[in-house]
């Protein structure tokens, strides 16, 4: 993470650089999947609070270009981080701007604090509604041990946000509670990259505020140009502005840092759906199933753009796959295949049913299903719902393929107009 800050090194993602953890692969075998040059390889034993890291720097070659053996107490771990960190500059030959401070800014001095943080980040990366509940209490409890620990603010308000955005539930208390996390994190430490993501976030999500959230997102890759999650939440911010070409840029250096990025990868198939260019889409939308089975986004990526092409029945399995675990938004959007593959009786019942369960919960995709239904109407008063609720999915309102027909409905032009979003309706 530290080297990652370096503007003079291209450092990998840390999803890609753990995902190769125990397959017994060698130097040149790493160093051509992940595309570097270098590799940065060690362990860490931890006998009571006493802490023994070896670690070693390996060329392509197999030639060690540096090595070190580092006894230490855990309360030593971030002052080891640094040693390490410098050391690697040094022996690549980086020369780093003077003045510069620090590579390794831990955030909290208290090692129980750091260590629940880990994994909470940890879990959150799993990305279903259980993964998240389970993230916001190793968060929460880090930040009860230092309330002062940035780090966890931001992440805390990240899994909140997550949960709307995937889960569809009406808006609540956690909404207030993950923008106040978001800006106690930027006041708490204004150079975090993390606190700038977080902020953007909120502003994207629940603030309908794109050129604000930009602004955030540019922030956290100015300050780490690494920032894989920022690039993603800036690619994906662009596209619901219209800019498609600009956020597969962001999107494709997003994926370079981190081959294995599966938010990033997903989004690009979102991206390619927008440009009506399905067949690219499908592609990424394959990757990101590939590469995250348990993830449901990438089949319910997968099922859109298979309905756009004719491919209706492999539409369904898509849809059927994703439904169990992607919530209130996997059931909209089976309701919509259906429709959408001439099974309207069997949509209209799995969305009322929807509909009276969770009342009224992941209104942009039950909009959708309502549309595929040639319920127009229906359609645009689950949208206007969708922004009253705060419904993070609202600002992809003007390029999201599912609504292509409504954009000339002079509902739908209200309601773009409303959000500030009418300019990427004409632009996409």
């Amino acid at each position: 993470g530290a080297l990652s800050t370096v503007r003079e090194l291209s450092v990998c993602g840390r999803t890609s650089a753990f995902s190769i953890k125990g397959q017994g692969l060698t130097v040149q075998e790493i160093g051509r999947r992940l595309g570097v040059d270098n590799v940065l390889e060690g362990s860490v034993r931890r006998a009571g609070d006493r802490l023994k890291v070896r670690v070693q720097l390996v060329n392509l070659g197999g030639t060690v270009v540096w090595g070190q053996v580092f006894d230490r107490t855990i309360s030593d771990v971030f002052a080891v981080q640094e040693e390490i960190a410098q050391a690697v500059v040094q022996a690549l030959q980086v020369h780093l701007v003077a003045g510069r401070g620090p590579l390794v800014r831990p955030g909290t001095s208290d090692m129980v604090a750091y260590e629940l943080f880990l994994k909470g980040k940890a879990i959150r990366r799993q990305f279903t509604p259980d993964a998240l509940v389970r993230a916001v209490t190793f968060f929460e409890q880090a930040i009860a041990r230092d309330p002062d620990y940035a780090m966890a603010r931001a992440w805390l308000s990240d899994s909140f946000a997550l949960q709307f955005v995937i889960a569809g539930f009406p808006a609540d208390e956690k909404v207030q509670r993950a923008r106040a996390l978001a800006r106690e994190a930027v006041a708490l430490d204004d150079q975090l990259p993390d606190a700038h993501w977080a902020l953007g976030q909120v502003l994207l999500c629940f603030d309908v505020d794109l050129q604000a959230a930009i602004r955030e997102f540019r922030t956290a890759i100015a300050l780490d140009p690494g920032h894989v999650d920022a690039r993603h939440m800036l690619g994906l911010t662009l596209q619901h502005l219209g800019r498609f070409d600009e956020a597969l840029t962001e999107l494709r250096q997003a994926v370079a840092v981190d081959p294995l990025a599966v938010e990033a990868i997903g989004t690009m198939a979102r991206v390619y759906q927008s440009m009506n260019q399905h067949d690219d889409a499908m592609r990424y939308a394959q990757e990101s199933i590939d590469l995250a089975p348990g993830n449901p986004f990438g089949h319910v990526h997968m099922s859109t753009s298979l309905l756009h092409v004719g491919r209706h029945d492999e539409a369904l399995v898509h849809a059927h796959a994703a439904a169990p675990t992607a919530g209130p938004r996997g059931m909209a959007n089976l309701a919509k295949t259906l429709a959408a593959a001439g099974r309207p009786a069997d949509a209209r019942a799995m969305l009322r049913q929807l509909i009276e369960e969770t009342h009224g919960a992941a209104p942009f995709h039950v909009a959708m299903a309502w549309h595929a239904l040639a319920e127009t109407d229906e359609a645009i008063g689950w949208l206007e719902r969708a922004a009253a609720q705060l419904d993070p999915w609202i600002t992809a309102l003007a390029v999201d393929p599912g609504f292509l027909s409504l954009r000339s409905h002079e509902r739908f032009m209200s309601l773009t107009r409303r959000l500030g979003l009418a300019r990427t309706a004409q632009a996409s």
